[in-house]
């Protein structure tokens, strides 16, 4: 069950090499449909999300969506569609969120800024260069910054990718056959350990947006480990309450089939503090 991480520049043309490849072999082509269910999940109107992550979010949009929900929510939704295969996603941080998963191709697509903004104007139908530069400048900034602010990473880092495809020089077509043959070559193979291995980041996804909805836990700080369903938290809480809160969130968590709950209490690291002073 293919599944292909891909991001791309406005203008790169990298849309139509994710359709194309989504097209040859098959597979179902992920974009705006997150906006919904992000939407759903974090209880905003879907055009809430679609401005941030264009890069239009007003001040409301800010008031009402803080980046690390937003990254968070945004991980188990990519977590959850790459686990049923047979996709590809188009941005969204998902050659970030999905790069450590071995079968996963992360792909990304792009062009000097000239080329990209010659792609758009015959897109467009423009003889407007100016204003397009500018339209394609402010994108570049608010992709950017949005991968930035949700995943704390830089979209032009190249250990994000496994490949990179210059369209000033490669046809679509050739992007798509070399996309292809990646995703067919044994590398890319999906194992029982590399399917494991994305089994086991969507369970820790779901534990921490469980851990987020909870008001008791929402602001704790935990360190979470899970391995076949077993999970292992750490960490330091001010109460017995909260230790306990925290563990029976975890445990509600459907896929979670034991826990280990290591979270100490402040008190006790502060005497421990006073008894070795």
């Amino acid at each position: 069950m293919p599944v292909i991480a891909m991001t791309r520049e406005m203008g790169s043309l990298g849309k139509d090499v994710a359709n194309g490849v989504a097209e040859r072999l098959g597979l179902r082509l992920v974009y705006n449909e997150l906006v919904d269910a992000l939407a759903n999940d974090l209880h905003v109107d879907p055009g809430a999300i679609a401005r941030m992550v264009d890069g239009h979010a007003t001040l409301s949009d800010r008031f009402r969506l803080k980046p690390s929900d937003v990254g968070l929510f945004t991980e188990q939704q990519v977590l959850d569609t790459a686990l049923k295969g047979n996709v590809v996603f188009r941005g969204w941080g998902a050659t970030n969120l999905l790069r450590l998963v071995p079968h996963v191709p992360c792909i990304r697509v792009s062009a000097p800024l000239e080329v990209r903004v010659k792609h758009m104007m015959e897109r467009l139908r423009t003889d407007d260069h100016d204003k397009v530069l500018h339209e394609i400048r402010r994108n570049d900034a608010a992709h950017a910054d949005t991968v930035r602010r949700l995943f704390g990473v830089s979209y032009e880092d190249p250990w994000l990718y496994d490949a990179t495809y210059n369209t000033q020089k490669n046809s679509v077509e050739f992007c798509v056959d070399q996309i292809v043959d990646m995703v067919n070559h044994a590398n890319f193979a999906e194992t029982a350990e590399s399917r494991a291995l994305l089994k086991q980041m969507a369970l820790k996804a779901h534990i921490r947006t469980a851990l987020r909805r909870t008001p008791s836990t929402a602001e704790l700080g935990v360190t979470l480990a899970v391995n076949d369903g077993r999970v292992v938290f750490e960490g330091i809480v001010d109460t017995e309450e909260q230790r306990n809160a925290v563990g029976k969130v975890v445990g509600c968590v459907q896929g979670v089939t034991g826990t280990d709950n290591k979270l100490r209490l402040m008190s006790n690291r502060r005497t421990r503090a006073q008894m070795d002073g």
